[in-house]
């Protein structure tokens, strides 16, 4: 019985060590994990500023597109005007057109 007993022990030994090694290499994974997630989180948050960036840089350029359009349509309002059912170019203007034209044919 004392042999037994022994025998019983050591099992316990074995298995209590056994789930030592179980829980050091836990601790372990979870450490890994950890930091993995906290690089992850860091990331997440660096693309959340990236993208509110983006999204800023985005609505300013499409104030700006609106505005350049705005004058583009003005511009071409006093070139272009409408006095008539047909379109006719401002004589102010027709010079500096075809000089520019002349000036690209050029090129």
């Amino acid at each position: 019985t004392a042999s037994e007993h022994c025998s019983s022990c050591d099992a316990k030994r074995e298995t209590a060590e056994q789930l030592r090694e179980t829980v050091e290499q836990l601790r372990e994974d979870l450490k890994v994990q950890t930091q993995l997630r906290q690089q992850l989180e860091q990331r997440q948050s660096s693309l959340q500023l990236e993208h509110s960036d983006c999204k800023e840089e985005n609505q300013r350029m499409e104030k700006m597109l609106m505005e350049q359009q705005h004058v583009i349509k003005l511009a071409l309002a006093r070139i272009l005007p409408k006095r008539t059912g047909r379109i006719s170019f401002c004589q102010d203007h027709k010079k500096t057109l075809s000089n520019y034209a002349e000036m690209c044919q050029t090129e």
